[in-house]
């Protein structure tokens, strides 16, 4: 895709033959933030201005799509791509919202990102939500059957080894216990009231929310950090 600089951020799985991945790739040619692959082979293209490097994406289908930097997103509606901008849509200047997006619906759309950012899409407006934390958000997940949503936190200075986990119901957010877990979190993934996992440094996984503790168990499989992890079902 890109020389050795470039770095590729978040992606989205539309099918086989539809892959958009965002990041910072750099060429001979230029300097893209998006790569698409067609199932022959990827083309790049750029979002917003040149050197506006892409953090997150979340597709509804190839005609709803949302991309984000730090603290702004686009649309993509299947001919062009809007762009939002969080301090004009009263939301608030410091709501860089960028890191990580998920939503149940084109009406239903959660961003999250530094400072404990969340900024919340209905469908026609943006609504900022109070996260409780004053930390990074790396990572958000949801399901619809039951409706569970949870957001990863830390510190991503690297000067303390704070972190949190987030629960927002609608537009209300509040704290998961994270019992015994003393190290950062990144990132969340889960089947509701099957199996959770949280991961950072270290793997940890609760079958139900209401179990005491975070366990690692067979899970401490790697020395490296733990940057996402995604699943399609309990065995995968």
């Amino acid at each position: 895709l890109g020389n050795y600089n470039s770095v590729l951020h978040d992606v989205a799985i539309i099918d086989e033959n539809n892959i958009w991945a965002v990041g910072n790739i750099e060429t001979d040619s230029g300097r893209y933030n998006l790569a698409k692959w067609n199932g022959n082979k990827w083309r790049l293209e750029n979002v917003g201005p040149v050197g506006n490097d892409l953090y997150s994406i979340f597709a509804f289908g190839e005609n709803d799509v949302w991309v984000a930097n730090y603290c702004s997103p686009f649309n993509w509606d299947g001919i062009e791509w809007t762009y939002y901008r969080f301090s004009s849509n009263g939301v608030g200047v410091n709501a860089c919202a960028g890191n990580a997006i998920w939503g149940s619906s084109p009406e239903d759309v959660y961003f999250v990102g530094l400072g404990g950012s969340i900024v919340h899409y209905d469908g026609s407006g943006f609504t900022k939500l109070e996260s409780g934390t004053p930390l990074d958000f790396t990572d958000i997940w949801g399901s619809t059957n039951p409706s569970q949503i949870f957001a990863a936190a830390n510190d991503l200075s690297g000067a303390t080894l704070l972190t949190d986990l987030i629960r927002i119901n609608k537009d209300v957010a509040s704290p998961i216990s994270i019992i015994p877990l003393t190290y950062p979190l990144s990132t969340v993934w889960f089947i509701p009231d099957r199996h959770y996992y949280v991961g950072g440094s270290g793997l940890y996984e609760k079958h139900r929310l209401s179990d005491p503790f975070w366990e690692n168990g067979l899970y401490a499989i790697t020395s490296y950090y733990i940057t996402s992890i995604r699943g399609k079902a309990l065995n995968e």
